[in-house]
């Protein structure tokens, strides 16, 4: 684990893209916009489970 730290801590590679993945990121509305989707999604699901019929038989 401590060779893994000094590895990513020591190579500028993993800097650059931590970079390249945040300007993604805000690109795509940022954190805001992950929770809106989501709880969009969670409450989509939740729906979906409320309205399913179970089949009792």
């Amino acid at each position: 684990m401590r060779e893994a730290l000094a590895e990513v801590l020591s190579n500028p590679l993993y800097k650059q893209q931590a970079y390249l993945i945040g300007e993604s990121l805000w690109q795509a509305g940022g954190y805001k916009r992950a929770v809106e989707m989501i709880m969009s999604h969670l409450a989509s699901a939740q729906g979906n489970i409320s309205n399913t019929k179970l089949n009792t038989k």
